[in-house]
This record gives structure tokens, C-alpha cells and sequence, in this order.
């Protein structure tokens, strides 16, 4: 990994729905590698801690960026990483960074994936979706199902993909 690389993830709580982590690599260039995804259900706080641990240990990322959701489970995760929980989550903002990685209005694509590594991720954006209003119409509100990795990177996204964050080591 070159120097000057952003090493990053996002997180996304959950029990009987899965908790989720996305890691992110992210170059000069406003370039974005999803490098590793990992989704399960059914975690106590020290697992997720547990995990969090070992995948720092192999992805050398510096900075967690959670669900703000559930502060408790945010403090026992600071004893491992740095975490930054102290944003105004807005799950359209998310939606919005996420397509603008993929699609920017000039050039190619500014997000990639590691093959074999971040299936969760792209299975949850292929089936994410929104919701149909009673009229028939399609609304802005998505679906809460298959979008747990997808809130995951969101939240890395809302805390690096916006103007004026701070820049993370």
C-alpha cells in the first residue's frame, strides 16, 4: 500500500438484523477500494469488538466511522480504534456520496471492489431499493431490508465523501 493511502470503515449495528462492516481504502485521487465486507447477525458487543480488532489487525485501518445508534457499543469499540460518532447521520446524504463514487458526472467510476472479498456489499446494493407509496408511485424512502453493508459504506461516505471532513492519517 502506498504511502498517503486513507485506510478507513464504516459500520452499521445490528443483532437479528446484521451488523456490518465495510473497509475502505482510499487513494490521492478521491479514489475508493471497498477492500473487505463482512456482514453477520446474532453478535454480542464483544464480538463485534472482537472482530473489529482483527480486521484492523489485517487492513491496518485507522478510523471507524459507526451508526451513531448506539453509543455504548461506540465507546467499548474506541478501545481498539479510533471511532468518529459525532455526525448528523441523513440516509439520503449516504445515498447521494454512494452514487456520486459510482457515477461521478465526469470520468469513470471512483469506487471499486476487491473480487471475492466484498460480496455482502454487492449483494446489498443490488438489492436495494425503495419503496412504492400507496398511490403506486415510487418514493425517495428505501427499503429497511439488504442494506446493511449499503448503511455501512454510507456512513464512511458521509464522514469522507463530503466537502469540508476532515482528512483522517
Amino acid at each position: 500500500i502506498r504511502a498517503g493511502v486513507k485506510r478507513y470503515a464504516g459500520l452499521d449495528h445490528g443483532y437479528t438484523h446484521p451488523m456490518a462492516i465495510v473497509i475502505i481504502y482510499e487513494d490521492g485521487a478521491g479514489n475508493a477500494y471497498i477492500m473487505k465486507s463482512h456482514e453477520q447477525s446474532g453478535m454480542e458487543p464483544g464480538e463485534v469488538v472482537d472482530l473489529i480488532f482483527a480486521l484492523k489487525e489485517k487492513y491496518h485501518f485507522t478510523t471507524v466511522f459507526p451508526d451513531t445508534s448506539n453509543p455504548a457499543v461506540n465507546k467499548m469499540i474506541k478501545k481498539v480504534v479510533t471511532v468518529k460518532d459525532d455526525f448528523k447521520k441523513s440516509v439520503d446524504t449516504g445515498i447521494q456520496l454512494i452514487r456520486w463514487k459510482m457515477c461521478p458526472s465526469v470520468g469513470p467510476t471512483k469506487l471499486y471492489g476487491v473480487k471475492g472479498n466484498v460480496d455482502s456489499v454487492i449483494s446489498n446494493l443490488e438489492k436495494y431499493h425503495f419503496s412504492y407509496a400507496t398511490n403506486g408511485k415510487l418514493t425517495d424512502d428505501p427499503v429497511k431490508e439488504f442494506d446493511d453493508s449499503h448503511d455501512a459504506l454510507s456512513y464512511a461516505a458521509q464522514n469522507r465523501w463530503s466537502s469540508g471532513k476532515a482528512i483522517i492519517n
